[in-house]
């Protein structure tokens, strides 16, 4: 994937989007680093940290992580419930609210519409989806 990180991209350096940067769908970068621009307005102190973004294993069956359309992440100084608020001002097709992790964030994904209906969800400290 021909892509110039330097220069393009803000708020973030390649290394900080692990597991096989270069397999992640450009235009998730460009978005999070979008939200990133308008949340460390919103939030002067605040910034973003990575948790995952492609990866082979690990995530439910079908996880758009396998397909390099999700990311989780979380913003540092920035409550989940505002951090939730402002994803939803972006075209993200998927957001997802993660209450259990160590640092509550949210997954954010770019997959194709079914019915042009958002997806939305949660996912509980069982791993239940809701």
């Amino acid at each position: 994937m021909p892509f110039i990180w330097k220069g393009t991209i803000k708020n973030f350096e390649k290394k900080e989007w692990k597991n096989e940067p270069n397999k992640v769908d450009e235009r998730l970068i460009f978005l999070v680093d979008e939200l990133t621009s308008h949340i460390k307005k919103r939030y002067k102190e605040s910034f973003c940290i990575i948790h995952v973004a492609n990866e082979s294993s690990g995530h439910s069956e079908g996880s758009q992580h396998y397909l390099g359309f999700a990311v989780d992440l979380h913003f540092m100084g920035v409550s989940l419930i505002d951090q939730f608020m402002e994803a939803t001002r972006f075209s993200f097709t998927g957001i997802g609210v993660y209450t259990h992790w160590k640092n509550t964030g949210l997954p954010l994904d770019i997959p194709p519409l079914n019915g042009n209906v958002a997806a939305r969800w949660g996912n509980n400290a069982e791993g239940n989806y809701e």
